[in-house]
């Protein structure tokens, strides 16, 4: 199902992303408060372009901190079938600018 997907703590990311569609998984954290300012556009985004949505909080999904090697937030990271495409730390205008060329 592609479209605005929620996910919290044990959903399985391991799950391989099917050619042609991408997953985006933003890292946060409840005292971010440039985090949570920024949700809502990160949302409106992933619906607009048909993106998968991973909501991930640093202090819960160690194990994907850990993976991804997430040093600042928010981050976010663009997935598609090969792995890693593009990430974006921050709050930035960059990534509608990158889907809009990519999607």
């Amino acid at each position: 199902m592609i479209g605005l997907k929620e996910v919290t703590r044990k959903y399985s990311l391991v799950q391989p992303t099917p050619r042609g569609y991408m997953k985006l998984l933003y890292f946060t954290s409840t005292t971010c408060k440039a985090c949570h300012s920024f949700e809502p556009v990160v949302k409106d985004l992933c619906q607009k372009y048909g993106l998968d949505f991973y909501h991930l909080d640093v202090m819960k999904d160690v194990k994907e901190v850990c993976k991804y090697g997430i040093l600042s937030l928010p981050t976010t990271i663009i997935l598609d079938s090969e792995g890693e495409r593009k990430r974006f730390i921050g709050k930035t205008s960059e990534l509608q600018r990158w889907l809009n060329e990519n999607t």
